[in-house]
């Protein structure tokens, strides 16, 4: 018999998670593609790409198409799929969100205001951000 957890076992039979929102938050190096699909098989059904650093992905080839390579299958099976994006500059913010939106892959864009990290912390993005509210809302006014 199989005992390996199923979509109807985890999410159908139990009333109080019955259409809700399973999400998969963000996590640096760690949300990607099979991590995603791995967590909608039980039964995930809102991911998250890991925060991609608008202007890395912007300038640099190699890392764009590390944090955003299209599926083969269209990514029907990894939707829907939201984009976060980490950066301070509202210009690079909203160039990166074009890309990501335009190419079809994914159905949104989050502004990261939570990473507390040191390598945030020099850059003024993720939780860095906050410590300025005025630029947060003009960040997301322009956007």
């Amino acid at each position: 018999e199989n005992t390996s957890p199923s979509k109807v076992s985890l999410i159908r039979n139990d009333p109080i998670l019955k259409n809700k929102i399973l999400a998969v938050a963000p996590m640096i190096n760690q949300s990607d593609r099979a991590f995603r699909l791995l967590c909608r098989n039980y039964n995930a059904n809102l991911t998250y790409t890991p925060m991609i650093h608008a202007s890395y992905f912007i300038r640099k080839a190699s890392y764009r198409k590390k944090m955003h390579s299209p599926s083969n299958d269209g990514g029907c099976h990894d939707r829907p799929l939201i984009a976060q994006i980490g950066g301070r500059n509202k210009e690079t913010l909203l160039q990166c969100a074009k890309i990501l939106l335009e190419s079809g892959d994914v159905d949104a864009i989050d502004l990261n205001c939570g990473c507390p990290t040191l390598t945030a912390k020099r850059g003024g993005y993720g939780a860095w951000l906050l410590q300025n509210g005025d630029h947060v809302v003009g960040i997301v006014r322009y956007l």
